[in-house]
């Protein structure tokens, strides 16, 4: 299993101009969702594809988000798809409490999570742990995105 990566600010800045796309609605990080939609008060957007930012096959990727629908299948989640210049990728949105959401993102080696709550704005969540940077500070290991369906390293 692959660990979430200490983002470093070309990481933190993809992953807040990505949009998360939800049954019609475009859910921005930094950004109220007004009006709120849906029936929950908040939300927790997760994936399972690309872990640690690491491009996978797409059949890898399908599978890791039918693992990850069986565990929350009780939840109800919703299908979304987030996108930011050529890279994309599906997640699911469900109504699950933020420390279970940590584990189970932590679980499917993701970097962040989003959360969405009625009335404020979206936040990146950041899974790593913070203990195991060489001198306790951010963005030390490079991180990877994923731009056009190939790896790169962010800090280029």
């Amino acid at each position: 299993m692959q660990r979430p990566r200490p983002p470093t600010p070309s990481t933190r800045r993809a992953y807040s101009q990505t949009c998360y796309d939800l049954a019609q609605h475009t859910i921005r990080v930094g950004e109220r969702l007004d009006p709120w939609p849906f029936r929950s008060r908040a939300l927790v957007l997760i994936s399972a594809c690309n872990p640690s930012g690491r491009r996978q096959p797409e059949g890898i990727n399908r599978r890791a988000m039918a693992h990850l629908r069986a565990h929350l299948s009780v939840f109800d989640p919703q299908v979304g798809y987030g996108h930011w210049r050529g890279w994309g990728e599906s997640f699911l949105a469900v109504a699950l409490p933020l420390d279970r959401a940590r584990v189970l993102g932590r679980r499917f080696g993701q970097n962040a999570l989003v959360y969405v709550v009625k009335g404020r704005k979206a936040r990146l969540i950041w899974l790593y742990d913070r203990r195991k940077l060489p001198d306790g500070r951010e963005g030390h290991a490079p991180a990877t995105l994923i731009d056009r369906g190939r790896s790169i390293e962010a800090d280029r």
